[in-house]
C-alpha cells in the first residue's frame, strides 16, 4: 500500500491531520472527534488519534505500521488492511 507525496501534501491541509517528517519516515496523526462532537452532544469520551507510521522512498511513502491511541497510550494496533479503504480514499480525493 502506497501514499503519493502529493496526497500528503494534501493531508498538510486539513485540521485533523499533523505530519511529522524524519529522515526516512513520515509518521501521520488523526484526531477524531470526540465523542461528543461527533454525535453533537455534551458526551464525554476519550480522545484517540490513530497514528500511521510510513517509510520514504523515489516512488512514494509505504505503510510500516499504525495504532490507536488514547492519549500516550496503545490501545490496539491497526493492520493495513484496515487502513486499505482510508488509504484508497485519500488517494482518490
Amino acid at each position: 500500500m502506497r501514499i503519493s507525496y502529493s496526497t500528503l501534501d494534501k493531508l498538510r491541509s486539513m485540521p485533523n491531520y499533523s505530519i511529522h517528517e524524519s529522515k526516512d519516515l513520515i509518521t501521520i496523526f488523526y484526531f477524531a472527534p470526540s465523542i461528543g462532537e461527533a454525535s453533537g452532544t455534551t458526551e464525554e469520551g476519550g480522545n484517540r488519534s490513530i497514528e500511521i507510521i510510513l517509510g520514504k522512498d523515489n516512488n512514494g511513502l509505504t505503510f510500516i505500521e499504525a495504532k490507536v491511541l488514547e492519549g500516550d497510550r496503545v490501545i490496539r494496533k491497526m493492520s493495513e488492511e484496515e487502513l486499505d479503504l482510508w488509504f484508497q480514499f485519500i488517494e482518490g480525493e
